[in-house]
């Protein structure tokens, strides 16, 4: 019984930190976005450590893009960054 209620209470646990997780990228308008044009892109940063630490595209990609008309604003760092 005791191992139920440990084993419920961590999905439980695990269940809310994907969540807020999902809540915090759904915020940001770059995975909005990307969703529809570049998915993979996006399921790949989900799975990623960047997503577990929440570390958002603008982070490292900066916040001057915001639109397809602006896309060579993006910033692309290097595998050093």
């Amino acid at each position: 019984m005791k191992k139920k209620i440990t084993l419920k209470f961590l999905l439980l646990a695990l269940a809310l930190t994907a969540y807020c997780g999902t809540a915090l990228a759904e915020e940001e308008s770059c995975v909005k976005c990307h969703k529809e044009i570049s998915p993979g892109l996006v399921a790949d940063w989900a799975i990623s450590k960047h997503f577990n630490e929440e570390i958002t595209c603008s982070v490292c990609h900066g916040e001057d893009h915001n639109s397809a008309k602006n896309a060579d604003l993006a910033v692309l760092p290097d595998e050093n960054v």
